[in-house]
């Protein structure tokens, strides 16, 4: 066993080197998890600027450095984020809220000390103040007094029912048996109830939801001490308070109508509304009866009312010009005219004789005469006019009907008139394809590609571009004068010359910007190629060596490698093979799916990390080198993704790590080794710094191979098993 059952601490293995980078890296997990106290629980990704031994719990759907990590502790120690897993039974304290969290395994939830209990925070199924709970009284407290105060302003007490005929109530007692109780008692009026036994209730006072109208279910108001009336009254008449004698209450003397027929007026009764209604509707009744049946038609009726209709009471008080115009028998294009402001308008017109006369001739001829027009002098007759202009011609119709830009030409296509612009033109015109003698035509010349100028290309007989015979080397190629910059963006475009760090200047891809290097004389000058932040899906390939003493560096971003991705499915994501091929790599976390390695090296290529990488998941082999080198120096890189080998060295490669600091996230696992050599090849690991865990074998080396670790003992690689050799393969 490599590490402790319970809290995952790495043991010192015995007869290992580098002891202290163990016992370090348990002290740092001890320094994270015991006595837990983190700082939040609500981020999903790291703060910017943390402070050293800052803890958090990571949140849900982390991001970042914290990815894939939601409910672990995130701890910052020695500058770089470390993710502990934490186990059922866990406590913390969270600072911000100022609340202790237990872990059930699955979650972080509130503590809590669980029916009955006291202190502390969260959810309590009863809780007895200085006597005892229960299931029914939840709360109970026992004292001389209860304060409920407010916290700044006001403060309500509220309770609550579940239904109208619950009670919600407040229940006054003695010796624990009811004697008082107000509240909402078997409905949503207000009772205030009394008993004298806690068995038996009264109805002192019952308020109305409704209306708010008080009632007193046992009090009776009147008699000795109440409010007093006479001896004795009218039947039928109406009570008032009479303030001049002894009795508050008195007879009126006026009763109340109901019949409507009003036979006398009288200061004795009062009508009620159905009365009046009555007697309005039988006035109304003889009204109507008293008018003579002679009176059938409007013009009867003013005859019978002449001189005693206002003005006010003539046809405009009928119900529409409709009704009017219908009872005086006139109908609209029979006997009057339908209204038109145009005719308003020419009856105010007042033409002289001239017009007159105008309008009342016989015919045009007449009309001519009157306007003293001749034809041939005052106007053209139309053959006249047949004579003098342009006959109708069917093709300049069509042309007036065209609209050309600038620079177009009219053609006649197609048996139409159309206008063709520059383009259309010479899209019509045949190509060169070579001199007549061999079966050629003329035509137009094609466009040389980009960098045909560069190679020196001229136009062959046949219409191609080619290189003179014989031609090639520096002569074809640009050769530098000074170090340049490619740039990549994800909004480029490989037709760009990739010199300006725009979307109109920069590549789309970055195996683009590294055929364009392959074309330089590079001379004693160095080339970046410099990709900006996204996500590409398409890898680099190389199988030919740059010309010239310079170096050739494919940059990310080596601050944050994370925000420069290269993420491929089925191929590698940075490859290079043959000899004499060799580039530098920097800034790019890597990863692959289905199939393909991060980094592979082949035939006599040699691959350079000189700045922060990050290794994600990997489909085969983080780096893969096979008679081949690849290089790590110096540098510090992350394992954030598992694959089937980190390093990977085969057929007498050499992967050589050196100097570096490798920080590895969320547990990586390794299917075959972290370390594996075979065919005489060779991986060297020294002075290398490793914090985190890993699963997998630390190593497999076979084929008289060597994976050298310094003397670093066989804990010095990464992983959850011990590492194995065979066939003459050693680890040192």
């Amino acid at each position: 066993m490599d590490d402790t059952p319970n809290l995952g601490l790495p043991y010192i293995m015995a007869a290992q080197s580098q002891k202290h980078v163990t016992h370090n890296e348990a002290i740092r997990a001890l320094d994270a998890i015991v006595q837990l106290s983190v700082l939040d629980r609500d981020l999903s990704e790291p703060p910017e600027s943390p402070a050293e031994g800052a803890r958090y719990i990571v949140a849900d759907s982390p991001i970042g450095a914290w990815a894939d990590h939601a409910g672990d502790i995130a701890a910052y120690q020695d500058g770089a984020w470390m993710l502990y897993a934490p186990r059922e039974g866990w406590i913390a304290w969270v600072a911000d809220e100022e609340t202790a969290v237990v872990f059930s395994g699955s979650a972080w939830t509130a503590l809590s000390t669980g029916e009955g209990g006291g202190g502390g925070s969260g959810d309590f199924a009863t809780l007895g103040i200085n006597t005892d709970a229960d299931t029914t009284n939840r709360l109970a407290v026992s004292a001389d007094a209860t304060l409920l105060s407010h916290d700044g302003n006001d403060h309500r007490l509220k309770i609550n029912k579940a239904t109208t005929t619950d009670t919600a109530s407040l229940l006054y007692q003695t010796g624990f048996s009811g004697r008082a109780e107000m509240g909402l008692a078997g409905d949503d009026d207000f009772h205030f109830k009394v008993s004298a036994d806690g068995t038996s209730w009264n109805e002192a006072i019952v308020i109305d939801k409704d209306t708010g109208a008080v009632s007193f279910p046992n009090t009776t108001i009147g008699g000795s001490g109440g409010v007093g009336g006479p001896g004795s009254s009218t039947d039928g008449n109406i009570a008032t308070f009479d303030g001049t004698s002894g009795d508050a209450i008195s007879d009126s003397g006026k009763a109340v109508s109901i019949d409507g027929t009003f036979a006398a007026n009288s200061d004795a009764k009062v009508p009620t509304e159905k009365a009046v209604k009555t007697y309005v509707a039988s006035a109304i009744d003889a009204v109507r009866d008293g008018v003579s049946s002679a009176y059938d038609t409007l013009a009867e009726l003013a005859a019978g009312l002449a001189g005693k209709l206002t003005a006010a009471s003539n046809l405009s008080d009928l119900a529409s010009a409709a009704t009017a115009r219908t009872n005086l028998g006139l109908a609209i294009g029979t006997n009057v005219q339908a209204y038109s402001a145009n005719l308003t308008t020419f009856a105010a017109i007042a033409p002289s004789s001239n017009v007159q006369s105008l309008l009342g001739a016989a015919n045009y001829a007449a009309m001519r005469a009157q306007l003293d027009l001749e034809a041939g002098t005052d106007f053209y007759s139309k053959s006249a006019v047949d004579a003098a202009f342009q006959p109708l011609d069917s093709d300049l119709t069509a042309v007036a009907s065209l609209s050309p830009s600038n620079d177009d030409v009219l053609q006649r296509k197609s048996g139409s008139w159309t206008n063709r612009t520059p383009a259309q033109l010479t899209a019509d015109l045949s190509a060169f394809t070579g001199d007549s003698g061999s079966g050629g035509i003329k035509g137009l010349v094609p466009a040389p590609t980009a960098g045909d100028a560069a190679g020196g290309k001229f136009l062959r007989a046949d219409g191609s571009w080619a290189a003179p015979a014989g031609g090639g080397g520096s002569a074809t190629r640009e050769l530098l004068t000074a170090a340049r910059t490619y740039y990549v963006r994800t909004d480029g475009s490989d037709t760009n010359n990739g010199l300006a760090n725009t979307s109109g200047g920069a590549f789309a891809t970055m195996q683009k910007a590294l055929d364009v290097v392959g074309t330089l004389d590079l001379s004693i000058y160095d080339v970046t190629v410099q990709v900006a932040a996204g996500t590409y899906t398409a890898g680099v390939s190389l199988s030919g060596a740059f010309v010239g003493a310079g170096s050739v560096t494919l940059r990310g971003d080596p601050t944050t490698p994370a925000n420069v991705v290269i993420s491929t499915t089925g191929s590698h994501c940075i490859s290079a093979s043959g000899d004499g091929v060799h580039f530098n790599v920097s800034g790019f976390k890597l990863q692959t799916t289905t199939s393909g390695s991060c980094l592979s090296a082949g035939k006599g290529a040699r691959i350079s990390v000189t700045g922060a990488i990050e290794f994600g998941s990997a489909a085969t082999y983080h780096c893969a080198a096979d008679a081949s080198n690849i290089d790590l120096t110096s540098i510090s890189y992350k394992i954030s993704g598992g694959a089937g080998v980190h390093f990977a060295s085969v057929s007498g490669a050499n992967i050589s790590a050196v100097n570096c600091t490798v920080t590895l996230t969320g547990t990586p696992a390794f299917a075959t080794a972290f370390a594996y050599a075979t065919s005489l090849s060779m991986v060297v690991s020294l002075l290398m710094t490793y914090s985190g865990s890993a699963t997998g074998k630390r190593y497999d080396i076979s084929g008289n191979s060597v994976v050298n670790t310094f003397g670093g003992g066989a804990s010095a690689l990464p992983g959850g098993t011990a590492g194995s050799t065979a066939t003459g393969g050693q680890y040192l």
